[in-house]
Parts: structure tokens; C-alpha cells; sequence
């Protein structure tokens, strides 16, 4: 029986490494486009600006 808890326990370890690996990923891409869109408003912003106080 205890051996058996060790082994689910190890089994749920291992499902779950898998499952946040690609949500980890998902996270690096969506930082990736949140820092392209920053840098991308941040050099537009004196363009901007006049249209937004308008």
C-alpha cells in the first residue's frame, strides 16, 4: 500500500511537470509580446501623445 502511494505520488509529479511545461512556455510567450508591445508604445509614444491629449 505504501508503495503504492509513493508511486502515485511520483506519477502525479511527473503529470504535472508535463502539464505546467507548456503553460510555462504560453507565460514566456506572452511576456515575449507584452514587452514588444511596450517597446513598440514606448517609441511611438511622442507620436502618440498628441492624440491622446487631443
Amino acid at each position: 500500500m505504501a508503495i503504492r502511494g509513493t508511486n502515485r505520488k511520483r506519477t502525479v509529479q511527473r503529470a504535472r511537470k508535463r502539464l505546467e511545461a507548456p503553460i510555462a512556455e504560453e507565460e514566456n510567450n506572452s511576456l515575449r509580446a507584452y514587452m514588444l508591445i511596450a517597446n513598440v508604445l514606448s517609441n511611438s509614444k511622442t507620436k502618440c501623445l498628441g492624440i491622446w491629449n487631443s
